[in-house]
């Protein structure tokens, strides 16, 4: 057995396409391609961070191997012919068609009974049925996560809006302040556990990404800890044009529009900025 007939069964094997054996690697997926056919050879670092994907020795994976004996339980999956992400399913394609007419029916029907008063909060509610329905018609890998992040980021702009109060706010505020209401403390409470959720979900489906520790790479991820950490002060920074001479705030719906898109920015760099240093993490002791 060759050697590109050694990765691509462990690769078929595991049911992982090209293009993820490509991600995994940091390659392009025409380089996959060439190893399995035996028009190009990996490098040694490349064959060293094969063996330990797959779980083989170099020897099994340069000499060849037979199949690999699997854990109970576990089943091949179909093999994608191309290496590229298969098209959506039938079922996947109607569900997304479904979810994106909602989305415009709803969009419709907002604009003929409220006008541009009621279109903004309208839209949010609308907003996960669109983002949903494109998911299912374009995302193969991590589907019901996508989906997720597109219910929750429009919510959570949605509800600071409306309750004025964050994940931040509500870590920095007394449960018994008389004067907070306990609905508002309860949904920002509730926002806090639920992004905590999707941050640990984010970073655990993504653990087979693996980041070399290059310059650029590292710089992104110091850029993304530090709009997840310091958000907050830019908004209140930005407040304080918004405040009168009687230390009123003003701005009103456009103030809270705001709010809400800085508390789902800030929501979505930690969670990037998270899977990102774990990547690197596992990048640098991939290292030969």
């Amino acid at each position: 057995m060759t050697l590109g007939e050694t990765i691509h069964q462990l690769r078929t094997s595991r049911g992982m396409s090209q293009g993820d054996l490509a991600n995994a690697l940091e390659v392009s997926r025409q380089s996959v391609s060439k190893w399995e056919t035996d028009a190009s050879v990996p490098d040694l670092d490349k064959l060293v961070r094969l063996s330990r994907l797959f779980g083989v020795t170099l020897d099994q994976l340069v000499c060849g191997t037979e199949e690999q004996p699997r854990e109970a339980g576990e089943t091949l999956k179909p093999e994608r012919t191309t290496g590229e992400s298969a098209a959506p399913t039938p079922v996947r394609r109607t569900v997304g068609a479904v979810l994106l007419a909602v989305g415009l029916l709803g969009f419709l029907i907002c604009v003929l009974l409220f006008g541009l008063d009621g279109l903004l909060f309208g839209l949010l509610f609308i907003l996960p049925f669109i983002l949903c329905g494109a998911f299912c018609l374009k995302i193969q890998k991590r589907l019901g996560l996508w989906c997720a992040w597109g219910v929750y980021l429009p919510q959570q702009i949605y509800w600071t809006m409306g309750t004025s109060i964050t994940w931040h706010l509500v870590l920095s505020t007394p449960w018994y302040t008389a004067s907070m209401n306990y609905l508002r403390l309860f949904v920002g409470w509730l926002m806090l556990a639920v992004m905590i959720v999707l941050i640990i979900v984010t970073a655990r489906s993504c653990s087979d990404l693996y980041k070399r520790p290059a310059p650029g790479t590292i710089v992104l991820t110091a850029v993304l800890w530090a709009a997840g950490l310091s958000t907050w002060r830019i908004f209140s920074l930005v407040c304080s044009f918004f405040v009168n001479e009687e230390g009123i705030i003003r701005g009103g719906l456009l103030l809270g529009l705001f709010q809400g898109f800085m508390a789902a920015a800030q929501t979505a760099a930690l969670a990037a900025a998270l899977t990102l240093t774990l990547a690197l993490v596992r990048g640098a002791r991939a290292k030969p």
